[in-house]
């Protein structure tokens, strides 16, 4: 499963991109186990960084908030192997979804209100796609206040 890379290629300019998955192959060698690799629960090799879709870890995490409760259950049902992703997809649903009533509420009441209550999810969608990609490469989970322990909680007991 490899991704393709990424539209233009930075390997040739100074300052090439920090980005770890720049140029990784999900596809390990033979009789090797990957270096990001743990033993599962029946002695198998685990690799942290493998996904069900053909996307790198970073993305799929980033692009789980994209469409708020939406994403997050698209992913919840075809993203199987990887803990990263299901883990923001949980946060993604457990956030967006009473938000996108309450704006439904607010979209009966006041148009501003709404308008306002729109910026804000915008903004908080952008912040926690940066955070999602950005703690791609370490795996380390981004979790919101009241939410985020009980996704990590729900990951963790799947």
């Amino acid at each position: 499963m490899n991704s393709g890379g990424s539209a233009g290629s930075s390997s040739g300019r100074a300052g090439a991109s920090a980005n770890p998955f720049a140029n990784a192959s999900y596809q390990s060698p033979p009789n090797h186990a990957p270096a990001s690799s743990t033993t599962g629960s029946a002695g198998t090799r685990v690799n942290k960084y493998e996904t069900s879709l053909p996307l790198r870890v970073d993305v799929e995490a980033a692009l789980v908030y994209l469409l708020g409760c939406f994403s997050g259950v698209f992913f919840l049902i075809c993203e199987q192997k990887n803990d990263y992703v299901r883990f923001h997809a949980w946060q993604s649903c457990l956030i967006f979804a009473p938000l996108t009533l309450v704006y439904v509420i607010f979209a009966l009441i006041s148009s501003v209100l709404a308008t306002l209550l729109l910026i804000a999810s915008i903004v908080w969608i952008a912040f926690l796609m940066l955070q999602a990609y950005k703690n791609g490469s370490s795996l380390s989970r981004f979790s919101v206040p009241v939410v985020g322990p009980l996704a990590m909680r729900w990951t963790d007991s799947e």
